[in-house]
């Protein structure tokens, strides 16, 4: 676990590093953006098996990164999403902050239209109440963007397993995160 925290830590340096290294050898086109959409997980136990829907909530966040040869998108992000079991009484949230990395290969479909499709890295960050399902993420995306002028505008869906599972206090029971299905729609500032 230590390597792989160690491994999802220094990646974002090393991409920031082949970065400048790109800048110098390959046509570089930075972006920033915010992404808004919404996400289906379910709480899941093992002995007994069983299963509760988590309230479908918003997801909010901002991304930013490069397109490297006009098919080659490196992105790093930050989303924010609020958990809550669907059967719960307490009222409170659970905030989950993810700091993410993604790669995706641009197809052009039209002059304006690309299509999109790569690998997720990241790593959750729960409240105080819940942080013991701090862990990866790890998942795909797919999506279109229509570009007019320095502006994009898109949608994807995205796909995340998670990857801690979490014995419950006192008990043997196993719980964990089901894999999640997020629909977001974003836009982006080409600069």
């Amino acid at each position: 676990m230590k390597i792989r925290n160690n491994l999802f830590y220094s990646l974002p340096l090393i991409l920031m590093a082949t970065g400048s290294q790109l800048a110098s050898a390959a046509d570089l086109e930075p972006f920033a953006g915010i992404d808004l959409g919404t996400y289906k997980t379910k709480v899941k136990t093992k002995k007994p098996s069983t299963s509760d829907d988590i309230e479908s909530r918003v997801v909010a966040g901002i991304h930013g990164g490069y397109i490297v040869n006009q098919n080659h998108r490196m992105t790093l992000g930050l989303d924010r999403k609020a958990y809550k079991a669907k059967d719960s009484h307490d009222s409170d949230d659970t905030d989950v902050w993810t700091g993410y990395m993604q790669y995706d290969y641009l197809v052009p479909v039209t002059q304006n239209i690309t299509w999109n499709i790569g690998p997720r890295l990241g790593y959750e960050k729960f409240d105080s109440k819940s942080k013991d399902f701090n862990g990866l993420v790890y998942g795909a995306q797919t999506g279109l963007e229509y570009k007019t002028g320095n502006w994009g505008f898109g949608g994807e869906v995205i796909y995340l397993a998670h990857d801690k599972e979490v014995k419950a206090k006192g008990t043997s029971t196993k719980v964990k995160l089901d894999n999640e299905t997020q629909l977001k729609l974003n836009v982006n500032y080409y600069f």
